[in-house]
């Protein structure tokens, strides 16, 4: 085609297209223009064609159909612009509100609906407060006569304060057989092998462990909902036996936590000896040597100098790394016989160490007197009852010790008036 229009979509007074030109030369028909220019978006709607020679001309009324070529009648009125009007859509009357209000009350009361969700999510608490309700709604529970705003609000709250309570601890419910029942499992974290409570594990803070108290408190929150009328609704079928499972599980571990707690108090109450000072002591007797190593020069000269079977408590001379001190003990050897005496006090205390001089003639070695040296060594050794008496005692020390170096630390700078 040898000229250009200018195409322009209007809708009532509205122009939703245009004006523009656009290129016309796969275009026969005034449908295939249209179609162009709008790209197939006002389908279906009632259309009428205009046009005019120039901008100052008025709009001329085409009375043609969309399949008519538009080239014989825009060359003969030699027009330059064309533009489709589209009817506006008529509105959509409103039906007619047939029912009573008050029968619409009624059967909005005879719903079942759940709490509204915590929008926004501002925490993985949030998250499983959600979570919990879009389970029990693919379960088709919920309350009726709005007891959802109230009751079943509080509800939730405390069935998520008891999941989010023992979700740190899942894995130490299961090795007691105390296993999350599987409605719970179904809720989308738990289903990707995560936790909720993930602050426990990933902060920095003390962790605390599981109460007795506070579980037993969680509990009996939540009995008393379960024995309410709505808790017997065929909508609860399946939500109920799982809380009660849950229920079940929380009081099965409750019952070790007693048994554990019995247990602990049986031991800190009782007079016999977690260790006995005899019993646990090992005893090496090691036979002199004429090449010693120089790092035993030390005791080597204050065992000489000792009376036999006299013990020397070995803690002043071991180095001061672990690994040396190992060393220090497995490779004694000394210019005299000696007797090594360990007591391993356990746990963090670590090994009393001591040793005594004893003759090298094997005829000369008394059973007595070494039965006398294990005597004396067991007076000197710390005794406790429990392992808490001996996390106590230490701590004391440590305190008293801080004190102490803390107190002369301040009365060294007072003397000598040095600052570090």
């Amino acid at each position: 085609m040898n000229f250009r229009l200018i195409v322009s979509v209007e809708e009532g007074i509205k122009t939703l297209i245009g004006p523009k030109v656009p290129n016309i030369n796969d275009c026969i028909t005034f449908e295939d223009l249209y179609k162009k220019v709008t790209l197939n978006t006002y389908e279906q709607r009632d259309v009428e064609i205009y046009g005019r020679t120039d901008a100052k001309s008025k709009w001329i009324p085409i009375e043609e159909c969309f399949d008519d070529e538009f080239e014989i009648i825009v060359t003969s009125l030699k027009f330059t612009e064309i533009k489709f009007k589209i009817t506006p859509s008529s509105p959509v009357p409103q039906r007619i509100l047939q029912n009573n209000p008050l029968d619409i009350i009624m059967q909005t009361a005879q719903q079942s609906q759940l709490p509204q969700l915590r929008r926004p999510e501002n925490n993985r608490l949030d998250m499983l407060y959600n979570e919990l309700i879009i389970l029990f709604q693919e379960k088709n529970a919920g309350w009726k006569g709005g007891l959802h705003i109230d009751m079943g609000k509080t509800f939730i709250e405390r069935l998520t304060q008891i999941l989010w309570y023992i979700d740190p601890h899942l894995s130490k419910f299961k090795k007691r057989g105390c296993n999350l029942p599987q409605l719970f499992t179904e809720l989308p974290t738990y289903s990707q092998n995560q936790n909720y409570n993930q602050y426990f594990h990933n902060s920095k803070h003390k962790k605390i462990e599981v109460s007795q108290e506070k579980l037993t408190g969680l509990v009996k929150s939540l009995d008393s909902y379960l024995v309410q009328p709505w808790a017997f609704n065929s909508q609860w079928a399946d939500v109920i036996p799982a809380i009660l499972e849950l229920l079940q599980m929380i009081h099965k571990y409750i019952g070790y936590l007693k048994q554990v707690n019995t247990a602990m108090e049986g031991v800190h109450s009782s007079t016999t000896l977690v260790r006995d000072g005899i019993s646990n002591i090992s005893v090496e007797i090691i036979d002199w040597c004429e090449e010693v190593n120089i790092i035993y020069n030390e005791l080597e000269s204050l065992l000489k100098e000792k009376q036999y079977y006299e013990f020397v408590d070995l803690e002043p001379y071991l180095p001061i790394f672990v690994t040396d001190r190992y060393r220090f003990i497995k490779n004694i050897k000394l210019g005299v016989s000696i007797c090594l005496y360990r007591y391993y006090c356990g746990n963090y205390l670590g090994a009393k160490n001591f040793v005594c001089k004893i003759p090298n003639d094997w005829d000369e070695r008394s059973e007595n007197r070494h039965a006398q040296t294990l005597v004396a060594i067991r007076k000197i050794i710390p005794q406790y009852f429990s392992r808490e008496m001996r996390k106590n005692m230490l701590k004391k020390v440590i305190i008293y010790i801080k004190h102490l170096f803390i107190f002369n630390l301040l009365k060294y700078i007072n003397e000598t008036g040095l600052f570090f």
